[in-house]
């Protein structure tokens, strides 16, 4: 059985979030962003297997 973990990351520039999926390697099954973007931060979320 597969558990999965949902993760929100808000993030400045696109190379943050890059550095996080690299750190996060393998455990990644997707990761999407926010379609539409306000405020100061980017979002992304990441769903994790685990």
């Amino acid at each position: 059985m597969i558990t999965m973990v949902k993760v929100r990351v808000s993030y400045d520039r696109p190379e943050q979030l890059q550095k996080v999926l690299k750190i996060l390697g393998d455990a990644v099954l997707k990761c999407t962003t926010a379609k539409e973007q306000k405020g100061r931060y980017n979002r992304a979320y990441i769903i994790l297997k685990y």
